[in-house]
């Protein structure tokens, strides 16, 4: 084999192992999810399951979803339309078909209806 296929190969190996690698990264599961009144870490070999303080319970939703730091604490959470704090507490309410952006130029970003 010529020294220039070698060298082909090598740099190839090298690229499609950079690129798996970062892939893996970037397409990885989330830690924690959100299923008021319950929440899910997945930090450990099994996930962890606790519940969400003053969370409504029984209370059947379409759609619900959490945000949380980087140390894992629970900073708030949205049940269909109703957005609580991580104590459980209603905070406000989005509209039904609003989107949630951040603010662009120093205004606030809106999608057009």
């Amino acid at each position: 084999m010529k020294k220039t296929n070698l060298n082909f190969w090598r740099r190839f190996l090298f690229v499609g192992t950079l690129m798996v690698t970062i892939s893996c990264e970037l397409f990885s599961q989330m830690i924690h999810f959100t299923m008021p009144p319950k929440r899910v870490n997945t930090t450990t070999s099994s996930p962890f399951i606790s519940t969400i303080p003053n969370a409504p319970s029984n209370n059947p939703y379409s759609v619900a979803n959490g945000a949380y730091d980087l140390s894992g604490n629970l900073l708030f959470y949205i049940i269909d339309y109703t957005i609580y704090a991580a104590n459980g507490t209603a905070i406000g309410t989005l509209s039904p078909g609003a989107a949630l952006a951040p603010p662009c130029n120093g205004g606030p970003f809106q999608f057009p209806k």
